[in-house]
């Protein structure tokens, strides 16, 4: 899977946000950026603590709903080219095969 890792403070208000294992964000600094936005606004409806870190699709889903840059499908924006994914099977397959034999 393709999951994105971003996030952002700053030192001036100590002011953070960040997403991780978020598959499908074109842009997780941006995404990470928007939740700092969002914190520094101070308390949400019925004085709830805006979040400052959302993982997996939960972060994809609310990154969607902020309007922000999201690949329907999220193995579409993958970073992981085909000749890598083609090494990494075939040394997962070498391994397994290695791992089966006798001692």
């Amino acid at each position: 899977s393709n999951a994105n890792w971003g996030s952002i403070m700053s030192g001036k208000d100590r002011a953070f946000g960040a997403v991780g294992a978020a598959p499908g964000i074109r842009n997780p600094i941006e995404a990470a950026s928007a939740l700092m936005e969002q914190g520094r606004k101070g308390l949400m409806s019925l004085g709830r603590v805006p979040p400052l870190f959302l993982a997996g699709e939960k972060a994809r889903d609310w990154a969607k709903m902020q309007g922000l840059a999201v690949y329907e499908d999220p193995e579409q924006g993958s970073l992981i080219t085909q000749a890598a994914m083609d090494r990494w099977r075939n040394y997962t397959d070498r391994l397994t095969k290695y791992c089966a034999l006798p001692i």
